[in-house]
Protein backbone atom coordinates (compact mmCIF):
# COMPACT_ATOMS: atom_id res chain seq x y z
CA UNK A 1 0.00 0.00 0.00
CA UNK A 2 1.22 3.51 -0.73
CA UNK A 3 2.19 5.50 2.22
CA UNK A 4 0.05 8.20 3.45
CA UNK A 5 -0.48 11.17 1.05
CA UNK A 6 -2.09 14.28 2.83
CA UNK A 7 -2.70 17.73 0.70
CA UNK A 8 -4.18 20.63 2.45
CA UNK A 9 -3.59 24.02 1.49
CA UNK A 10 -5.38 27.11 3.48
CA UNK A 11 -8.78 28.88 2.42
CA UNK A 12 -8.91 32.98 3.03
CA UNK A 13 -9.98 32.94 5.97
CA UNK A 14 -7.71 30.02 7.49
CA UNK A 15 -5.97 30.70 10.77
CA UNK A 16 -3.44 27.77 10.42
CA UNK A 17 -0.13 26.51 9.02
CA UNK A 18 -0.39 24.09 7.00
CA UNK A 19 0.11 20.25 6.78
CA UNK A 20 2.92 19.58 4.60
CA UNK A 21 2.45 17.57 1.27
CA UNK A 22 5.38 15.14 -0.05
CA UNK A 23 4.13 13.83 -3.04
CA UNK A 24 6.04 11.95 -5.91
CA UNK A 25 4.19 11.44 -9.00
CA UNK A 26 5.16 10.05 -12.54
CA UNK A 27 2.76 9.75 -14.69
CA UNK A 28 3.37 8.10 -18.21
CA UNK A 29 1.15 9.64 -20.58
CA UNK A 30 0.80 7.97 -23.69
CA UNK A 31 1.41 10.13 -26.80
CA UNK A 32 -2.22 8.54 -28.61
CA UNK A 33 -5.58 10.39 -27.99
CA UNK A 34 -6.84 7.71 -26.50
CA UNK A 35 -3.81 6.60 -24.16
CA UNK A 36 -2.97 3.49 -26.15
CA UNK A 37 0.57 2.86 -27.55
CA UNK A 38 0.94 3.80 -31.00
CA UNK A 39 1.85 -0.19 -32.59
CA UNK A 40 -1.50 -1.22 -30.46
CA UNK A 41 0.41 -3.27 -27.52
CA UNK A 42 -0.06 -3.02 -23.85
CA UNK A 43 -2.59 -0.90 -23.82
CA UNK A 44 -3.40 0.86 -20.51
CA UNK A 45 -6.23 -1.12 -18.65
CA UNK A 46 -8.39 1.76 -19.04
CA UNK A 47 -7.54 3.19 -22.85
CA UNK A 48 -10.87 3.39 -24.74
CA UNK A 49 -13.16 2.25 -21.32
CA UNK A 50 -15.62 4.38 -19.26
CA UNK A 51 -15.86 4.33 -15.96
CA UNK A 52 -19.19 4.87 -14.27
CA UNK A 53 -19.26 7.05 -10.43
CA UNK A 54 -22.01 6.64 -8.79
CA UNK A 55 -22.62 9.60 -6.78
CA UNK A 56 -25.77 8.77 -4.06
CA UNK A 57 -27.27 11.74 -3.78
CA UNK A 58 -28.78 14.32 -5.60
CA UNK A 59 -26.82 17.04 -7.44
CA UNK A 60 -26.01 20.26 -6.27
CA UNK A 61 -24.89 19.00 -2.42
CA UNK A 62 -20.74 17.96 -1.26
CA UNK A 63 -20.73 14.96 -2.18
CA UNK A 64 -21.98 15.61 -5.36
CA UNK A 65 -19.84 18.40 -5.95
CA UNK A 66 -16.62 16.68 -5.16
CA UNK A 67 -17.62 13.66 -7.40
CA UNK A 68 -17.91 15.85 -10.14
CA UNK A 69 -14.60 17.32 -9.13
CA UNK A 70 -12.88 14.01 -9.15
CA UNK A 71 -14.55 12.53 -12.03
CA UNK A 72 -13.62 14.99 -14.45
CA UNK A 73 -9.86 15.26 -13.35
CA UNK A 74 -9.04 11.06 -13.00
CA UNK A 75 -10.74 11.52 -16.70
CA UNK A 76 -7.51 12.77 -17.47
CA UNK A 77 -4.66 11.65 -15.06
CA UNK A 78 -5.40 7.75 -15.28
CA UNK A 79 -3.34 6.31 -17.90
CA UNK A 80 -5.79 5.69 -21.00
CA UNK A 81 -7.88 8.56 -20.15
CA UNK A 82 -10.85 6.95 -19.59
CA UNK A 83 -14.42 8.54 -19.64
CA UNK A 84 -15.21 9.35 -15.95
CA UNK A 85 -18.59 9.74 -15.75
CA UNK A 86 -20.39 10.82 -12.84
CA UNK A 87 -23.92 9.51 -12.11
CA UNK A 88 -26.44 10.42 -9.67
CA UNK A 89 -28.64 7.71 -7.57
CA UNK A 90 -30.43 8.81 -4.64
CA UNK A 91 -32.60 7.93 -2.57
CA UNK A 92 -32.45 6.21 0.82
CA UNK A 93 -30.38 8.91 2.48
CA UNK A 94 -27.55 7.13 -0.45
CA UNK A 95 -28.41 3.28 0.69
CA UNK A 96 -29.77 3.52 -3.10
CA UNK A 97 -26.46 4.01 -5.02
CA UNK A 98 -24.65 1.86 -2.14
CA UNK A 99 -26.26 -0.72 -2.97
CA UNK A 100 -26.73 -0.58 -6.79
CA UNK A 101 -22.71 -0.06 -6.42
CA UNK A 102 -22.10 -3.08 -4.81
CA UNK A 103 -23.74 -5.14 -7.07
CA UNK A 104 -21.82 -4.13 -9.83
CA UNK A 105 -19.16 -6.11 -11.18
CA UNK A 106 -15.81 -5.94 -9.67
CA UNK A 107 -14.20 -4.93 -13.19
CA UNK A 108 -12.45 -1.38 -12.34
CA UNK A 109 -15.35 0.11 -13.94
CA UNK A 110 -17.88 1.84 -11.62
CA UNK A 111 -16.34 3.56 -8.53
CA UNK A 112 -18.84 5.36 -6.07
CA UNK A 113 -18.61 8.44 -4.49
CA UNK A 114 -19.06 7.46 -0.85
CA UNK A 115 -20.71 9.28 2.29
CA UNK A 116 -20.80 9.31 6.06
CA UNK A 117 -24.62 7.64 6.30
CA UNK A 118 -22.77 4.88 4.72
CA UNK A 119 -20.30 4.91 7.13
CA UNK A 120 -22.91 4.89 9.56
CA UNK A 121 -24.77 2.33 8.18
CA UNK A 122 -21.92 0.01 8.41
CA UNK A 123 -20.98 0.48 12.19
CA UNK A 124 -24.59 0.48 12.81
CA UNK A 125 -26.48 -1.73 10.63
CA UNK A 126 -29.33 -0.54 8.58
CA UNK A 127 -32.00 -2.40 7.23
CA UNK A 128 -31.28 -0.80 3.87
CA UNK A 129 -28.06 -1.48 3.48
CA UNK A 130 -27.05 -4.76 1.25
CA UNK A 131 -23.20 -4.13 1.36
CA UNK A 132 -20.74 -4.35 3.45
CA UNK A 133 -17.04 -2.17 3.24
CA UNK A 134 -15.28 -5.08 3.39
CA UNK A 135 -16.28 -6.11 -0.07
CA UNK A 136 -14.76 -2.17 -1.02
CA UNK A 137 -11.51 -0.32 -1.25
CA UNK A 138 -11.21 3.24 -0.17
CA UNK A 139 -9.05 5.38 -2.92
CA UNK A 140 -9.08 9.12 -1.04
CA UNK A 141 -11.05 10.62 1.70
CA UNK A 142 -11.61 14.15 1.80
CA UNK A 143 -11.54 14.81 5.88
CA UNK A 144 -13.52 17.93 7.24
CA UNK A 145 -13.02 19.13 10.59
CA UNK A 146 -16.14 20.91 12.70
CA UNK A 147 -16.44 23.84 15.55
CA UNK A 148 -18.44 24.23 18.23
CA UNK A 149 -19.31 27.55 19.17
CA UNK A 150 -21.69 29.71 21.28
CA UNK A 151 -23.58 33.21 20.94
CA UNK A 152 -21.57 35.73 23.78
CA UNK A 153 -25.13 36.25 25.47
CA UNK A 154 -24.51 32.38 27.05
CA UNK A 155 -21.85 34.03 28.98
CA UNK A 156 -19.14 31.15 28.01
CA UNK A 157 -16.10 33.15 26.96
CA UNK A 158 -14.25 29.01 25.89
CA UNK A 159 -14.76 26.09 26.03
CA UNK A 160 -13.99 25.58 30.15
CA UNK A 161 -16.48 27.46 31.09
CA UNK A 162 -19.02 25.40 29.50
CA UNK A 163 -19.50 23.44 32.84
CA UNK A 164 -20.66 26.38 34.62
CA UNK A 165 -23.17 28.22 32.12
CA UNK A 166 -25.00 31.31 33.71
CA UNK A 167 -27.97 30.41 31.31
CA UNK A 168 -29.02 27.35 30.09
CA UNK A 169 -27.26 26.16 26.64
CA UNK A 170 -29.41 25.05 24.46
CA UNK A 171 -27.85 23.57 21.41
CA UNK A 172 -28.85 23.30 17.41
CA UNK A 173 -28.94 19.69 16.34
CA UNK A 174 -30.15 18.00 12.99
CA UNK A 175 -30.82 14.07 13.99
CA UNK A 176 -29.43 11.62 17.08
CA UNK A 177 -28.54 9.30 14.43
CA UNK A 178 -26.17 10.93 12.12
CA UNK A 179 -23.19 13.10 12.39
CA UNK A 180 -24.39 15.26 15.19
CA UNK A 181 -24.07 12.28 17.50
CA UNK A 182 -20.05 13.49 17.15
CA UNK A 183 -21.09 17.07 18.54
CA UNK A 184 -23.33 15.78 21.24
CA UNK A 185 -21.12 12.56 22.58
CA UNK A 186 -18.07 15.27 23.05
CA UNK A 187 -20.58 17.43 24.52
CA UNK A 188 -21.52 14.53 26.99
CA UNK A 189 -17.66 13.46 27.70
CA UNK A 190 -16.75 17.00 28.78
CA UNK A 191 -20.23 16.81 31.30
CA UNK A 192 -21.39 20.04 29.84
CA UNK A 193 -25.20 20.47 30.81
CA UNK A 194 -27.23 21.24 27.51
CA UNK A 195 -30.57 21.07 26.08
CA UNK A 196 -30.49 19.78 22.60
CA UNK A 197 -33.56 20.90 19.80
CA UNK A 198 -32.94 18.25 16.73
CA UNK A 199 -35.04 18.67 13.38
CA UNK A 200 -32.59 21.02 12.23
CA UNK A 201 -32.46 21.04 8.08
CA UNK A 202 -29.19 21.48 7.85
CA UNK A 203 -25.91 24.02 8.64
CA UNK A 204 -27.60 27.32 6.90
CA UNK A 205 -30.85 26.44 9.16
CA UNK A 206 -29.62 25.85 12.72
CA UNK A 207 -27.09 28.71 11.98
CA UNK A 208 -30.30 30.77 11.11
CA UNK A 209 -31.54 29.84 14.72
CA UNK A 210 -28.36 31.10 16.32
CA UNK A 211 -28.45 33.87 15.14
CA UNK A 212 -31.84 34.67 16.09
CA UNK A 213 -31.10 34.25 19.42
CA UNK A 214 -33.85 30.77 19.24
CA UNK A 215 -30.37 28.53 20.03
CA UNK A 216 -27.30 29.89 21.97
CA UNK A 217 -25.07 26.57 20.99
CA UNK A 218 -24.59 24.95 17.39
CA UNK A 219 -21.48 23.74 15.00
CA UNK A 220 -20.40 23.69 11.63
CA UNK A 221 -18.61 21.63 9.63
CA UNK A 222 -15.01 23.55 9.01
CA UNK A 223 -15.99 25.04 5.18
CA UNK A 224 -18.94 26.65 6.35
CA UNK A 225 -17.39 27.70 10.02
CA UNK A 226 -14.73 29.59 7.94
CA UNK A 227 -17.40 30.69 5.68
CA UNK A 228 -20.31 31.99 7.59
CA UNK A 229 -19.35 31.83 11.47
CA UNK A 230 -15.41 33.74 11.97
CA UNK A 231 -17.08 36.85 10.23
CA UNK A 232 -19.74 36.27 13.24
CA UNK A 233 -16.55 35.93 15.58
CA UNK A 234 -14.95 38.68 14.46
CA UNK A 235 -18.10 40.98 14.79
CA UNK A 236 -18.26 39.57 17.95
CA UNK A 237 -21.59 37.57 17.55
CA UNK A 238 -20.18 33.97 17.65
CA UNK A 239 -17.49 32.40 20.45
CA UNK A 240 -15.68 29.20 19.71
CA UNK A 241 -15.77 26.64 22.35
CA UNK A 242 -13.87 23.71 20.66
CA UNK A 243 -13.23 21.83 17.46
CA UNK A 244 -14.20 18.13 17.12
CA UNK A 245 -10.46 17.52 15.98
CA UNK A 246 -9.45 14.64 13.30
CA UNK A 247 -8.98 10.95 14.05
CA UNK A 248 -5.61 9.93 12.06
CA UNK A 249 -4.75 6.33 12.43
CA UNK A 250 -6.77 5.91 15.91
CA UNK A 251 -4.92 9.34 17.10
CA UNK A 252 -7.07 12.54 17.73
CA UNK A 253 -4.85 15.26 16.53
CA UNK A 254 -5.47 18.66 16.45
CA UNK A 255 -7.37 19.70 13.50
CA UNK A 256 -5.33 21.51 11.29
CA UNK A 257 -7.55 24.42 10.23
CA UNK A 258 -8.33 25.38 13.55
CA UNK A 259 -4.96 24.74 15.12
CA UNK A 260 -5.66 27.95 17.57
CA UNK A 261 -8.82 26.16 18.83
CA UNK A 262 -8.39 23.27 20.81
CA UNK A 263 -10.07 20.15 20.73
CA UNK A 264 -13.36 18.84 22.94
CA UNK A 265 -9.91 16.59 24.50
CA UNK A 266 -7.63 19.48 25.06
CA UNK A 267 -10.52 21.22 26.98
CA UNK A 268 -11.24 17.83 28.73
CA UNK A 269 -7.39 17.79 29.96
CA UNK A 270 -7.70 21.65 31.40
CA UNK A 271 -11.27 20.48 33.49
CA UNK A 272 -10.93 17.63 34.44
CA UNK A 273 -6.77 17.66 34.97
CA UNK A 274 -6.79 14.27 32.83
CA UNK A 275 -6.53 12.86 29.79
CA UNK A 276 -9.96 11.28 28.26
CA UNK A 277 -9.56 7.49 28.27
CA UNK A 278 -12.28 4.57 28.64
CA UNK A 279 -15.27 3.52 26.39
CA UNK A 280 -16.87 6.76 26.39
CA UNK A 281 -13.96 8.41 24.83
CA UNK A 282 -13.32 5.56 22.29
CA UNK A 283 -16.31 6.08 21.60
CA UNK A 284 -16.47 9.93 20.96
CA UNK A 285 -13.32 9.62 18.89
CA UNK A 286 -15.16 6.76 16.56
CA UNK A 287 -17.90 8.96 16.18
CA UNK A 288 -15.87 11.70 15.04
CA UNK A 289 -13.94 9.17 12.41
CA UNK A 290 -17.02 8.29 11.01
CA UNK A 291 -18.33 11.66 10.65
CA UNK A 292 -15.52 13.73 9.86
CA UNK A 293 -11.91 11.84 8.90
CA UNK A 294 -13.52 9.42 7.06
CA UNK A 295 -15.82 11.64 4.82
CA UNK A 296 -16.22 11.95 1.28
CA UNK A 297 -15.03 8.60 0.69
CA UNK A 298 -13.90 7.39 -3.06
CA UNK A 299 -14.25 3.27 -3.58
CA UNK A 300 -13.63 0.52 -6.00
CA UNK A 301 -14.26 -2.38 -5.61
CA UNK A 302 -11.69 -4.94 -3.29
CA UNK A 303 -11.23 -7.42 -5.44
CA UNK A 304 -11.25 -5.34 -8.89
CA UNK A 305 -8.09 -6.23 -11.06
CA UNK A 306 -4.45 -5.00 -9.81
CA UNK A 307 -3.59 -3.70 -12.89
CA UNK A 308 -6.91 -1.21 -12.36
CA UNK A 309 -6.02 -0.55 -8.75
CA UNK A 310 -2.60 0.95 -9.73
CA UNK A 311 -4.02 2.48 -12.50
CA UNK A 312 -6.62 4.40 -10.13
CA UNK A 313 -4.06 5.34 -7.36
CA UNK A 314 -1.71 6.96 -10.20
CA UNK A 315 -4.81 8.58 -11.52
CA UNK A 316 -5.29 10.05 -8.32
CA UNK A 317 -1.27 11.06 -7.43
CA UNK A 318 -2.25 13.18 -10.67
CA UNK A 319 -4.84 14.60 -9.65
CA UNK A 320 -3.32 15.66 -6.78
CA UNK A 321 -1.22 17.73 -8.12
CA UNK A 322 -3.34 18.94 -11.33
CA UNK A 323 -4.16 22.80 -11.05
CA UNK A 324 -8.11 22.42 -10.95
CA UNK A 325 -7.62 20.22 -7.62
CA UNK A 326 -5.40 22.80 -5.58
CA UNK A 327 -7.67 25.67 -6.61
CA UNK A 328 -10.66 23.79 -5.61
CA UNK A 329 -9.58 23.64 -2.36
CA UNK A 330 -9.72 27.32 -1.84
CA UNK A 331 -13.47 26.98 -2.55
CA UNK A 332 -16.14 24.28 -1.38
CA UNK A 333 -13.37 21.55 0.16
CA UNK A 334 -12.55 24.44 3.21
CA UNK A 335 -8.94 23.98 2.29
CA UNK A 336 -8.31 20.34 3.72
CA UNK A 337 -7.59 18.21 0.73
CA UNK A 338 -7.78 14.39 0.31
CA UNK A 339 -6.03 12.00 2.05
CA UNK A 340 -5.02 8.57 0.61
CA UNK A 341 -2.57 5.23 1.21
CA UNK A 342 -2.09 3.88 4.80
CA UNK A 343 -4.18 6.83 6.28
CA UNK A 344 -7.46 6.37 4.69
CA UNK A 345 -7.04 2.10 5.22
CA UNK A 346 -6.28 2.46 8.88
CA UNK A 347 -9.71 4.71 9.25
CA UNK A 348 -11.67 2.11 7.23
CA UNK A 349 -10.30 -0.67 9.75
CA UNK A 350 -11.55 1.51 12.85
CA UNK A 351 -14.87 1.50 10.89
CA UNK A 352 -15.15 -1.54 10.02
CA UNK A 353 -14.11 -3.60 12.99
CA UNK A 354 -14.75 -1.38 15.74
CA UNK A 355 -14.92 -2.66 19.53
CA UNK A 356 -18.22 -4.46 20.08
CA UNK A 357 -18.12 -2.49 23.32
CA UNK A 358 -17.78 0.80 22.16
CA UNK A 359 -20.56 0.11 19.22
CA UNK A 360 -22.75 -1.09 22.18
CA UNK A 361 -21.88 1.97 24.27
CA UNK A 362 -22.73 4.57 21.31
CA UNK A 363 -26.00 2.73 20.63
CA UNK A 364 -27.79 2.41 24.30
CA UNK A 365 -26.33 5.97 25.22
CA UNK A 366 -27.80 7.36 22.26
CA UNK A 367 -31.45 5.35 23.00
CA UNK A 368 -31.30 6.21 26.34
CA UNK A 369 -30.09 10.27 26.19
CA UNK A 370 -31.90 10.87 23.28
CA UNK A 371 -34.37 8.35 21.89
CA UNK A 372 -32.37 7.24 19.15
CA UNK A 373 -32.27 4.01 17.17
CA UNK A 374 -29.36 3.12 15.46
CA UNK A 375 -29.39 0.51 12.76
CA UNK A 376 -33.37 0.31 12.36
Amino acid sequence: MDKAIQHRTGGRRRRAALLPLAVSVTLALAACGDGAPADGTNAPFYAGKTVELIIPFDPGGGSDLIGRLIADILSDTIEGNPSVTPVNVPGADGMVGNNLFTTRDADGLTLLQGAVSATFAQIFGNRDAKFDYGDWEPLLAGPQGAVVYARPDAGVDDGTQLLAPPVELVYAAGSAEGSDLSRLAALDLLGVEYRPVFGFAGGGEARLAFQQGQVNLSSDLAIAYLENVVPLVEDEEAVPMFSLGLVEEGELVTDPAFPDIPTFADVYRETHGTDPEGVEFEATKLLVNAALAFNKVLFVHDDAPQEAKDALRAGIEGLLMDSRYTDALEGFMGGYGFVTGDAVVANLAAIQEPEPEVVDWIVNWAGERFDARLGE
